[in-house]
């Protein structure tokens, strides 16, 4: 909404749309999602863009947009491995409910196994143990 505004009211190529387009695709990439990663790498290049046309060439905001777009081109980069569902290295598929709820009671039940006392609540001691 706010870059609509900007664009609206100040032109496609002013100082504050291009922040808009800044703000807008720092917010997408931190999705961490391929279709929104995208998005991010598209805003941030036009912001980059308008900034580069705007502003004075030893404006540290070149810098700042320049950073921030490499940053969502090695994140994009990251979704052309197989497999890979985010832009953080080490992240789990996405798993349903059921599936979430059946590790769960099988936790609980391994842990109460453990602990052998009967009782219906479990130590955080113990759960540390597992």
């Amino acid at each position: 909404e706010f870059l609509r505004i900007q664009v609206k009211t100040k032109g496609a190529k002013h100082l504050n749309t291009a922040g808009a387009h800044h703000h807008l695709g720092l917010a997408l990439q931190r999705t961490l999602k391929p279709a929104e990663t995208r998005e991010a790498v598209e805003m941030l290049n036009k912001g980059s863009k308008i900034l580069s046309r705007v502003a004075e060439n030893d404006d540290p905001r070149l810098l700042e947009f320049s950073r921030a777009l490499e940053t969502a081109q090695t994140a994009l980069s990251r979704f052309t491995e197989v497999g890979v569902l985010s832009a953080l290295p080490c992240w789990w598929p996405p798993t349903s409910r059921q599936e979430d709820e059946v590790e769960m009671a099988e936790l609980f039940a391994s842990l109460h196994r453990a602990d052998g006392s009967g009782s219906a609540s479990i130590s955080s001691e113990l759960m540390q143990q597992e």
